[in-house]
């Protein structure tokens, strides 16, 4: 007998990754638990500090420019959404 579905309470993983580096990179995931059939919206909110990275002389650096993001349940899915980040002091 084939096993049969799970009903009741479900944990959604939704996870965000921005670019433009070459590689995706993670930036969020809260989970939520949603009950068979129900849907929820989820906020995210990016830092410029978390679009920032070291650069070969071990300096942080967050540099203005195009980026984008994805909202998704893993890294190989989802579309971009394009957003630009002005320059900071």
């Amino acid at each position: 007998m084939p096993p049969q579905p799970r009903r009741g309470r479900k944990a959604q993983t939704s996870t965000t990754y921005a670019g433009p580096r070459p590689v995706r990179e993670l930036k969020g995931f809260p989970k939520v638990l949603l009950q068979s059939g129900d849907s929820s919206e989820v906020v995210f909110a990016i830092s410029n500090d978390e679009l920032g990275y070291y650069d070969t002389k071990d300096n942080w650096l967050v540099e203005p420019g195009k980026f984008q993001v994805w909202i998704c349940k893993d890294s190989a899915s989802g579309k971009p959404a394009d957003f630009e980040l002005a320059g900071t002091k």
